[in-house]
């Protein structure tokens, strides 16, 4: 009984780890863009502005904001796709093989390379959750500069054109 209870701890830790929001920052001397999951998954723009003195502000700014309409539509979508949850001017529009044309696209994974002391890129991996398609977003700045350049790079493995 004692090791059910302690399975059943570890796995509720575990699904409480996973639903914690990522934070993502990308920032030049002067100006931040802030990029926040919400508990499913999806990437939305929680602040683009001044860069704030300390990095923990930027969580509060998040807590703040609500970008779900109820099912109308998510306002702040990182990455807005056509189909599923908005309604909005979508950034992205699909119709898969099989002739669906939802897509939703979900926070895999951040990374942050380094180019020089002034430069790095930063890459977001979003997925469908049903459909073998991706979409990486890059965010390249320029520190002192104060440029982000952004672009995405898109692909898919469904077995016949999309």
């Amino acid at each position: 009984m004692k090791y059910i209870l302690l399975l059943l701890l570890g796995a509720k830790c575990l699904q409480l780890h996973a639903q914690s929001p990522v934070t993502i920052t990308v920032a030049t001397k002067a100006h931040a863009l802030v990029l926040q999951t919400d508990k499913d998954k999806r990437l939305g723009t929680m602040y683009f502005g001044n860069t704030l003195s300390d990095n923990n502000e930027y969580a509060l700014v998040a807590k703040q904001q609500n970008g779900v309409d109820n099912n109308g539509a998510i306002s702040n979508n990182a990455y807005t796709p056509a189909g599923t949850w908005n309604l909005l001017e979508p950034a992205i529009q699909v119709t898969h093989a099989d002739g669906n044309n939802s897509l939703e696209l979900k926070y895999v994974s951040v990374s942050v390379t380094k180019v020089d002391d002034n430069t790095k890129t930063t890459s977001v991996s979003l997925k469908d959750p049903v459909y073998p398609f991706e979409v990486t977003l890059f965010f390249k700045t320029w520190y002192n500069e104060n440029v982000i350049e952004q672009w995405s790079e898109i692909k898919h493995t469904e077995k016949r054109a999309v």
